[in-house]
């Protein structure tokens, strides 16, 4: 009986120590799986911390759990940080998710981890995670105050929300009655030098603000407690591209970049100049709503793409054409487009006569319109005369009230 116990005490023993053995292991392997492994990190910030991992060996499941205890080991954040899904998306196989990081509950501007993952696994993770030690979220500066801090940075003439116009079309656009261009801000953590060599958290307001006077429209980030502009991102956008003209040969012209393509509208003039695409409508249609945005996804517009079978180059005549004019009034008489108020200049290409080609172009006492021609006496009439003489009715028209219609006021080969 003694022999038996202790035959059973020395069988336990050593079955205790392969226990141990076993869990050491485990915890050991999990542990080595807890950060991703160094040849799975393809690219680090200016801090050496991944922004974006290739996983291969490292086993991460794909729910919020999960991939939120992954990333706490990744980064070593404490309990003030979280992320929460922005959005997600499935196609076929794979799972794509915006994470958007916080920080005691404010989100963490351009703080965001894109992942990616298949068969409840993680694939891949890029973006950047904003190390945040201690900051307090308790504003020291008034939303209103923090406003007025901005604006007075920013010195415009005219905002939006001064605008009955600009309050109206915003009204009508959401169906809103208490719908209103005037800021309201959002309680945001930004780095402050983002895009520098020292970005640290401060906790700031972020304002939409719509300037008329000059034009824009950008979003401030003001800090929460001194009031400076920390950082501003801008919402209107315009770049410069190369456009090969129809007439003129190449030329630089002002584009605005929407949506991950360019379009023809310049936002550094007045209050605009945009060339539409009337794609063929009637003279007398309702066309201004119904017109299409000439794009390009590189901003280079060539020959290639737009001397077609449409004449769609004749548009870049016409955008440069009118940039030229509105350069001619402000640069010799010192004047802010037809009205010396920044007048938005719109050019309506590819207009035709009751489904005809149009060969004529006019001031129609709000905008420009351009035929395309027959082809056979007459191309299409956006060279740049022509484009010049139909802003210069405009410009008489609102000087000295000189605007008469005529129904073919043009008779000249192009």
């Amino acid at each position: 009986m003694d022999l038996r116990v202790g035959e059973m005490f020395n069988y336990f023993s050593g079955m205790k120590i392969n226990i141990f053995v076993i869990i050491y292991l485990f915890v050991f392997y999990f542990d080595i799986f807890a950060q991703a492994q160094k040849h799975e990190i393809q690219l680090t910030d200016e801090r050496g911390k991944a922004c974006f991992i290739q996983f291969d060996q490292t086993k991460v499941k794909s729910d919020m759990n999960n991939i939120k205890s992954f990333l706490q080991k990744q980064y070593r954040f404490n309990s003030n940080a979280d992320f929460k899904i922005k959005n997600e998306e499935q196609h076929e196989e794979i799972k794509y998710q915006k994470l958007q990081q916080y920080y005691k509950g404010i989100k963490v501007m351009y703080g965001e981890m894109a992942v990616s993952s298949k068969q409840d696994n993680l694939k891949s993770l890029n973006g950047h995670f904003v190390e945040i030690n201690d900051l307090s979220t308790t504003p020291q500066l008034s939303e209103q105050a923090a406003l007025e801090a901005v604006l007075d940075q920013i010195g415009a003439t005219t905002y939006a929300w001064q605008d009955p116009i600009f309050e109206g079309m915003l009204k009508n656009e959401r169906q809103d009655p208490a719908a209103t261009n005037y800021p309201k801000a959002e309680l945001v953590i930004i780095e402050k030098d983002l895009l520098g060599e020292n970005p640290t958290p401060v906790l700031a307001y972020r304002f939409d603000i719509y300037t008329l006077n000059p034009l824009g429209r950008n979003e401030y980030y003001v800090d929460a407690n001194h009031g400076e502009i920390v950082f501003t991102n801008p919402i209107m956008m315009h770049v410069q591209g190369t456009a090969t003209t129809r007439y003129s040969g190449n030329r630089t012209i002002e584009t605005q970049l929407s949506g991950g393509s360019h379009r023809l509208r310049d936002l550094s003039r007045g209050n605009g100049i945009t060339t539409w695409n009337a794609d063929n409508l009637n003279t007398t249609d309702s066309y201004s709503t119904s017109s299409l945005h000439f794009t390009d996804i590189n901003n280079n517009w060539t020959d290639t793409e737009f001397n077609n079978v449409n004449k769609d180059n004749a548009a870049l005549d016409a955008h440069w054409g009118a940039e030229m004019t509105y350069d001619y009034f402000l640069q010799r008489h010192s004047r802010n487009s037809i009205d010396n108020a920044g007048f938005a200049l719109n050019n309506y290409v590819h207009l035709s006569n009751g489904g005809s080609p149009w060969n004529n172009a006019r001031w129609d006492g709000q905008r420009m319109q351009y035929g395309d021609g027959d082809g056979t006496i007459f191309s299409p009439l956006t060279s740049l005369d022509v484009v010049a003489h139909e802003i210069g009715h405009g410009f008489c028209e609102r000087t000295a009230n000189w605007y008469i219609v005529k129904s073919q006021e043009l008779s000249m080969r192009v």
